[in-house]
């Protein structure tokens, strides 16, 4: 395999190694249509929860809280490539997706910050930044990934598509035994096709698989941890798999914590250069 030096090169051409990161997680998120809702609502408030329903406690783990933030040690491949990373994840409902990546353990070379319009991804060591919408994105445009898809898979939460409020739906879900597990799934699916396994004691989500066409999608969660009232899973495992070629995301995730307000939801671009999707797209060298 196609090693790539981590800290040399971060340090080196920072958004050459982050593209390659961002695109994998994308793409293992590309059953999304334009049925699932692309606005969001900022800041949701707690949702309301059907108490007779026996998926309240897999539905939406982490509901009323507004804040997740996480340190993270990840690896993408792509084909032959692979890539580490380390950084942070930060995420607050509605609003953004922030993953900041280091070298040597302390320096910030670059940040990547999803928000429902777009994805911005910055170079932090030369301050220059390009926006991106999601249809813009290499091997993306047709697949309709939007902010709203990634943001449930990475809260660990059920969602179904063309629905904002999952915790007011969750008589649209049908259960059943799998073997160890249980398989929830919506009752009435469309183009994009979503299935989420739990545990025997429907108190851990598992699994999601996303499928379009040929293309499958698999997000497995493990290690929980209690985090505030709450668990959240020290690890996730993204795949993506069709037409012959496949992308993947291994992430670990500790320091967990709910609603810390101490961070910034978007960088301030006031002294950095804005360059075009164009040049930013040019360097995603490894897909060539």
């Amino acid at each position: 395999m196609d090693k790539i030096g981590h800290t040399a090169a971060l340090t080196k051409s920072p958004l050459s190694l982050v593209l390659p990161f961002v695109f994998c997680l994308l793409l293992a998120g590309c059953g999304t249509t334009r049925e699932i809702a692309t606005t969001p609502e900022p800041n949701r408030a707690p949702r309301q929860i059907r108490h007779d329903s026996p998926l309240v406690a897999v539905a939406t783990p982490l509901a009323g809280h507004t804040d997740l933030s996480l340190r993270m040690a990840a690896e993408a491949s792509y084909g032959d490539k692979i890539l580490p990373v380390k950084g942070n994840l930060r995420m607050r409902r509605g609003e953004v997706i922030q993953m900041a990546f280091t070298a040597l353990g302390m320096i910030e070379v670059a940040r990547v910050e999803m928000t429902p319009e777009a994805v911005w991804i910055i170079d932090r060591l030369n301050k220059q930044y390009a926006k991106a919408r999601y249809s813009e994105l290499p091997y993306l445009g047709q697949s309709l990934v939007n902010y709203s898809l990634i943001e449930s898979l990475l809260w660990n939460e059920l969602f179904i598509p063309g629905q904002k409020n999952v915790m007011a739906n969750l008589d649209k879900f049908s259960l059943e035994s799998s073997g160890t597990q249980r398989l929830i799934q919506p009752k009435e699916q469309k183009a994009l096709a979503a299935r989420f396994w739990t545990d025997a004691d429907l108190t851990r989500l598992q699994r999601t698989r996303l499928q379009l066409g040929t293309f499958l999608s698999d997000w497995t969660y493990a290690g929980y941890q209690l985090v505030g009232d709450t668990r959240y899973p020290s690890s996730l495992n993204a795949t993506l798999e069709g037409e012959g070629k496949k992308a993947s995301v291994q992430l670990s995730f500790s320091n967990i914590t709910l609603d810390s307000k101490d961070w910034q939801p978007r960088t301030n671009l006031a002294n950095y250069t804005q360059i075009t999707a164009t040049e930013l797209l040019s360097r995603l060298s490894f897909l060539k």
